[in-house]
């Protein structure tokens, strides 16, 4: 798609589509010279994105949900963090897509990495995400007062 009007000195293309372009541009000025060029031109898909979206708070023995949404081509590896360990997930064929997690206290969640079907890798960080577990109350016997006897 050319984005110029025609009497710049320089017309800027948008290739809408990953793939290989061979292009040729002819060119005449108002004063009558003209201009050739050709090339090719290589168009590589967009970098995948993933994103976990901030997940409700859960109670404590709860479980949780994280939900990642993703950008490119599927399917798509996912590498996040929980602040402990950094988990893989392969062969994910929906966006967004869910995750199940129980922990035992507040943790940040991370995506480290996500690469798509079309071989491409981003390990750009994502932002970190809380789950915020909140504690239950705590138990304890239930007494039954008994006054003493007033005479």
């Amino acid at each position: 798609e050319f984005i110029d009007t025609q009497y710049d000195a320089a017309t800027r293309l948008i290739f809408k589509r990953p793939g290989v372009y061979f292009f040729e541009i002819n060119t005449i000025s108002p004063f009558g010279c003209s201009n050739q060029r050709h090339g090719m031109v290589t168009v590589l898909e967009a970098m995948p994105t993933a994103l976990i979206l901030p997940p409700d708070s859960i109670c404590i023995g709860e479980t949780g949900t994280l939900t990642v949404e993703f950008t490119g081509t599927a399917p798509w590896t996912l590498q996040y963090s929980d602040g402990t360990s950094v988990l893989t997930i392969d062969s994910i064929v929906e966006s967004p897509h869910s995750i199940v997690v129980m922990p035992m206290h507040t943790t940040f969640y991370q995506v480290i990495s996500v690469a798509n079907a079309m071989g491409r890798i981003n390990n750009t960080p994502g932002e970190l995400v809380e789950l915020f577990v909140k504690p239950r109350p705590i138990t304890s016997p239930i007494y039954r007062y008994t006054p003493p006897n007033s005479e």
